[in-house]
Order: C-alpha cells, then sequence, then structure tokens
C-alpha cells in the first residue's frame, strides 16, 4: 500500500475546537461552574506534564537524563466572556477572596477553596473521546481585560488557576 493510500485510511483526527469545560462540583463560594465553562470562548491550552534532568560530561560531551522529579508546572490559564450584570465575574472574585482576599488579609482553608475541573475533548458525534481531569484547582488571579473604544467584542476576564493533580482517562 502506497504512503497516500495509507493517508486516506488513517482514523479522523481530534478537532482541537471540539470540547467542552466543567466544572462538576461548582466553583466555591457558591458561584455556577456551568456559567463560567459557557462563557469561556477562546482556546484551553492544558500545561505540559514535564519530568527534571540532570546533565553529565563523558569524554567532552553533554549527557541529559532525567532525574526522576516531576517539574510539571500547574498552572493554567483562561478568558471568560463578562456578562452584563458581572454576575460571573463577581463568583469569581467571591471565590478568589476566599483563596485570598488582600483587603483583610485572611484565606479559607485549601479543602474548602479548591474544585475540579473537567475538559472533554468531543468526538464528531459530540461524544467524549477523553477526559482531562484536573483535582485540587484553585483560583489564583483575576483580571478584567482591557476596556476599548472602538472594539465590538465582549468584555473578558483572564484567570490564572493552579491544580494539584492531573488524570486523563476515557
Amino acid at each position: 500500500m502506497s504512503a497516500n493510500q495509507t493517508m486516506l485510511f488513517l482514523q479522523d483526527d481530534q478537532l482541537s475546537n471540539q470540547f467542552r469545560l466543567s466544572f462538576p462540583n461548582g466553583i466555591p463560594g457558591g458561584g455556577t461552574g456551568e456559567n463560567v465553562a459557557l462563557r469561556m470562548d477562546q482556546s484551553f491550552d492544558p500545561p505540559e506534564e514535564t519530568v527534571g534532568e540532570y546533565q553529565y560530561f563523558y569524554k567532552g560531551i553533554p549527557i541529559t537524563k532525567p532525574n526522576m522529579l516531576d517539574e510539571t508546572d500547574r498552572h493554567f490559564t483562561m478568558q471568560v466572556r463578562i456578562d452584563q450584570q458581572w454576575s460571573v465575574f463577581d463568583d469569581l472574585v467571591n471565590w478568589k477572596n476566599m483563596v485570598h482576599n488582600p483587603r483583610t488579609g485572611t484565606a479559607l482553608p485549601f479543602a474548602s477553596v479548591n474544585t475540579t475541573l473537567i475538559v472533554e475533548a468531543l468526538d464528531q458525534m459530540g461524544a467524549i473521546a477523553k477526559k482531562i481531569k484536573y483535582t485540587g484547582v484553585v483560583i489564583k488571579g483575576i483580571k478584567v481585560e482591557t476596556f476599548e473604544q472602538g472594539s465590538s467584542d465582549p468584555s473578558r476576564v483572564t484567570l490564572n488557576f493552579i491544580y494539584q493533580s492531573v488524570d486523563y482517562t476515557n
């Protein structure tokens, strides 16, 4: 079989725009995770899982090997559209203030402020092809994006998160 014929019989590709986010337990503080997920219309870039490394030299040649330390950067970012009443934003700020309130210098325990985020990659029929489950998710930062006089785009807020673990399932 030629390479061209082989290429024609490959299975379909996962389309990068076929995904959905969900907060199955909602967001801490009583906000609805569904509203956050539905207002997320930009890209989601999953963090890279990576292992540490060390290097030594043998006869002047560098040799690099894994060092068995997990060096995954446990941060991810997403942008969410702000609704006209700013209720989704208020829910997120409430959650952020539970993690750490800079005006009072207080914070709630981790068990009270973390949640789960699931990213589902969908096939062409809308069925779940793969799940990426982030646990111990905590909101770290909120930034209202630039207001612009001539823009027709909706206002957005950039959300920065940290997480404890990730699991890939079908």
